[in-house]
């Protein structure tokens, strides 16, 4: 998302190194203003950056930023070589002038930077490691130029620069293939876009010929790209928060986990086309060919051409209709339950779109947005601190110029203290509601409780309690649990498309509804995915027939996610039926007859095992799932002959009959059974 406001040091040295990996007439411009920002932020009298290179004329460039710069030229320029090494050797055997300062020497394939430090003084190692970085990716590109481009100034021959430029399709192939060529990645596909959405169908990489898909503006990955004009990379999509539906589902198929979106720019300074890099392994893009795909698309883009903004203008009497919307904000800040009633509101006022984003980007509401009014607006960006808590920001697109001086002066402040009474109303609510629901799902899977209590707690909640369907959702989050936040945002989504809210317990929730839902388990997923992008799995199917069908319900339910937790693989989506004798298993209302029956069957294995503190049991349940003792000696860090060893020993003590199919069956099932009980994973 982009965000107007003051930008970290950080930020803006990676802005210039950008531009001088894009830009080659002003490459070291950017880079000198680049190393001015890095000795200011780190007090040093001066910096020194010699890049070396056969496609130099001299081999050479020095660039020297500082008070002392001429001073440091004029020691510096006797003691280059052609050579990168011979140049170190002469540096390091120099004296320089102590005024000069401390000397700090570092080196990388093509380059050495020097420091010249104040004392005292230390430089910050983040900003030094990014400088490095960006130094290092910047002496890439200008190798990569020479090796992949047509010409230093342009990558493609005149030719094929004009079947680019007219969309023409083998332009298009040829640009992919360059993309990829360069990148080394395993897929590369085009994105066509207009003001409201992004087609995908030339591509290069892919399994399938079919391979695309429609995405509207503003969604997903190549539409935020193209949306907000910014270089976008994910990880890892199968757990990102930008997975769209019909979009994912292509993205799945081809098996691509990560993901670069580059917007290319036509001369209005609007997305023409999105440039996506894919691999079908978690592998982003490192900065050096990050720059390289920059400096490509810098090729591409025409200028950029400023966009007019409007004044407000209304048809009505002004005073009376500034009257009558000051009156609307006071009632809405009296009455709104959520804060997307604010959002409407103001979107209607200015005639744009108005999105309210928390403090790590994610919308507050799952609203639909005016894509189209927001593609050709004027961007406001103002920050939401309340009680010294960063509850996010308030972002506007409009083509009406703000503040609006003589008629609202104050409307921005206005709107700004409504969304803070609003949502703290709204935390007070939900908090209250919240704690309600987790103590009566907390009941609900308790061996036993007050059915009447229980019963009457579930009408008020208006759960459905006599018949319907459970989904179990988990999300793999680092912390220890949910923020309220986090819950009441997750929550919008439930009610949005299963019209019911979540149950809580944990970092795990529990849906249970009545009627037909308007999405797959598949959708809601990517739903959820978009306000907590960590790994986030779904059993869904679970239906039930009465309130106490419920209750054996969510404990079965419990049981298996709790599997699913200890296991994490990589299917997502689970159905309630799927899990074979793990299902039969941790159903509450035969279990504890198996579980019975195993313990009879291996009584004298567990009592060996307990008696001589040994593991027969273990050993022998593992070779019954495995049939491969090499196998089991690896799971048990243990020999081979150890473990023929055990098993000999185990089945003696059993008597077990191996040649009667009944008697096999019943020990297998017994072992399965003892393993599921002790949350043994054979699966890995």
């Amino acid at each position: 998302m982009i965000e107007e406001k003051e930008f970290k040091i950080d930020s803006l040295l990676m802005r210039d190194l950008e531009h001088a990996a894009m830009n080659l007439e002003k490459r070291n411009y950017f880079l000198a203003r680049a190393l001015t920002k890095y000795i200011g932020i780190n007090k040093l009298n001066a910096i020194s950056f010699i890049r070396f290179s056969p496609i130099f004329s001299t081999n050479y460039i020095a660039l020297h930023i500082g008070s002392e710069k001429d001073t440091i030229k004029q020691l510096l320029d006797p003691l280059i070589e052609p050579t990168l090494d011979k140049t170190i050797e002469n540096i390091s055997v120099a004296k320089f002038p102590e005024h000069l300062g401390t000397v700090k020497i570092k080196t990388y394939e093509h380059g050495i930077i020097i420091s010249w430090l104040q004392q005292p003084n230390v430089p910050s190692e983040q900003l030094e490691h990014l400088l490095i970085e960006g130094l290092q990716a910047i002496s890439f590109v200008e190798i990569k130029e020479h090796e992949y481009f047509y010409d230093i100034g342009a990558p493609f021959e005149p030719d094929v620069a004009r079947s680019i430029k007219e969309k023409d399709r083998d332009g298009l192939v040829e640009l992919l293939a360059l993309t990829k060529w360069m990148t080394n990645s395993d897929i590369t596909f085009w994105g066509e876009a207009n003001s409201k959405q992004i087609e995908v169908d030339i591509h290069i990489g892919s399994r399938k010929e079919d391979f695309g898909f429609l995405l509207p503006l503003g969604k997903g990955i190549g539409g935020n790209a193209a949306q907000h004009k910014v270089v976008m990379q994910v990880a890892d999509y199968k757990n990102c928060a930008y997975r769209y539906k019909d979009v994912s589902k292509a993205v799945d198929s081809e098996e691509i986990r990560t993901v670069f979106a580059l917007p290319i720019k036509d001369r209005d300074q609007n997305t023409s086309g999105v440039l996506y890099v894919g691999n079908r392994k978690i592998n982003p893009l490192p900065m050096n060919k990050k720059f390289l795909l920059m400096r490509l698309a810098n090729q591409l883009e025409p200028l950029v051409k400023r966009k007019e903004i409007k004044q407000f203008y209304t048809t009505q009497d002004r005073k009376l209709y500034f009257r009558q919307k000051k009156k609307e904000l006071r009632e809405i800040t009296q009455t709104a339950k959520q804060l997307g009633e604010i959002e409407k509101w103001l979107a209607d006022l200015l005639k744009g779109d108005v999105l309210l984003l928390d403090a790590d980007g994610k919308p507050y509401c799952q609203n639909e947005h005016d894509i189209e009014r927001r593609n050709t607006s004027q961007f406001y960006y103002y920050p939401l601190n309340y009680n010294e808590r960063n509850l996010g920001s308030l972002n506007i697109w409009t083509n009406i110029e703000l503040p609006l001086e003589n008629d609202w002066p104050d409307l921005i402040d206005d709107v700004i203290h409504a969304i803070y009474i609003i949502y703290e109303r709204t935390e007070r609510f939900y908090h209250l509601m919240e704690l309600e629901r987790s103590q009566w799902l907390y009941n609900m899977t308790q061996e036993t409780f007050n059915f009447e209590t229980q019963y009457k707690k579930g009408v008020k909640l208006r759960v459905p309690l006599d018949h319907g369907e459970v989904w179990a959702v988990y999300w793999n989050k680092q912390s220890d649990r949910l923020t309220l936040h986090e819950k009441m945002q997750l929550d919008e989504l439930s009610l949005l498309y299963l019209r019911q809210p979540i149950f809580f317990n944990g970092n795990t929730g529990y849906i249970m509804f009545d009627r037909p839902e308007k999405c797959t388990p598949e959708e809601l997923r990517n739903k959820f995915l978009s306000v907590l992008p960590v790994e986030t799995w779904i059993i869904h199917g679970a239906t039930y027939k009465s309130f106490e069908h419920l209750h054996h319900t969510l404990l079965h339910l419990q049981a298996l996610m709790e599997k699913v937790i200890r296991e994490k693989g990589s299917e997502y989506v689970l159905t309630f039926n799927r899990f074979g004798l793990d299902h039969l298993l941790s159903n509450p209302r035969v279990s504890k007859d198996i579980q019975e029956f195993s313990k009879r069957m291996l009584k004298p294995l567990l009592e060996y095992d307990k008696n001589n503190n040994s593991d027969l049991t273990k050993t022998l349940a593992l070779s019954l799932m495995y049939n491969s003792p090499s196998k089991v000696a690896k799971k048990l860090f243990i020999h081979t002959n150890t473990v023929h060893y055990r098993i000999n020993r185990a089945k003696q003590l059993l008597n077990v009959d191996e040649q009667d199919p009944s008697s096999d069956i019943a020990l297998r099932l017994a072992a399965y059974a003892w393993l599921f009980e002790q949350k043994i994973n054979i699966h890995n």
